[in-house]
């Protein structure tokens, strides 16, 4: 099966279909496409070699190196990579238990998501904003 790229994937209509996944599904998908968000800078940043480095089996084709190489090389910040981590985790959790009740409710992937760090500034500086007096020009 060949893999999709970014460009084709209309967004609303990903976003429409993970809302109507499983946890399990949300968290493999989710993860899929932050992955493929990284494969895509790695796809902006190197001048060649793209197949010989970022194909499957290849040295920045898994998620993990991933994560580190663009952090490793200041494509990403601190906070960014602590979360790929986190939600690389949580993707694995649900990738390979045979708990078939595991969600996104149980405690400990509870308390995962609930230490993202980029996700938590984004929603506290939208709070912040929100809930600053308007002003208008006069």
């Amino acid at each position: 099966m060949r893999k999709k790229s970014l460009q084709a994937i209309n967004f609303d209509k990903f976003s429409e279909r993970m809302n109507s996944e499983s946890d399990r599904a949300c968290a493999v998908l989710g993860a899929a496409l932050l992955d493929a968000k990284l494969e895509t800078l790695f796809h902006r940043h190197l001048r060649s070699f793209h197949e010989e480095l970022l194909g499957a089996s290849r040295p920045i084709g898994s998620f993990s190196t991933r994560i580190q190489l663009a952090n490793a090389l200041a494509l990403i910040s601190d906070d960014a990579r602590a979360d790929l981590d986190t939600i690389r985790v949580i993707r694995n959790n649900f990738a390979h238990s045979f708990d078939y009740e595991l969600g996104f409710d149980d405690q400990s992937i509870t308390d995962r998501c609930t230490n993202l760090r980029t996700a938590k500034a984004y929603i506290d500086g939208f709070d912040f904003a929100a809930a600053a007096p308007h002003r208008t020009a006069s």
